[in-house]
């Protein structure tokens, strides 16, 4: 039997874009999480995903579908995405 870890990992579209800050398309890697890159700005050293996903892979994810969907386990509302970001702490 297949378990979800041995599911191969989808190919999500992404797409290269500028510094959602200034606009300034020079940068760095800054680091890398899998498969995704964070850049820093050489201009204003902002740290932004680059490339990152399409807006109809999010539209797709928020809705449940698609690849991105998949790669993080459902949708991406926040009634079921948030619970699993944030934890109450136990005293």
């Amino acid at each position: 039997m297949t378990q979800p870890s041995d599911k191969p990992k989808p190919a999500v579209e992404c797409e290269a874009v500028s510094c959602p800050v200034c606009d300034g398309r020079e940068h760095r890697t800054e680091r890398r999480i899998g498969e995704w890159q964070l850049v820093r700005c050489s201009a204003c050293g902002m740290v932004y995903l680059n490339p990152q996903p399409t807006d109809a892979e999010l539209m797709a994810a928020y809705n449940g579908k698609g690849e991105l969907a998949y790669a993080v386990g459902g949708h991406l509302d926040k009634a079921s995405f948030l619970p699993n970001l944030v934890r109450p702490a136990r005293l």
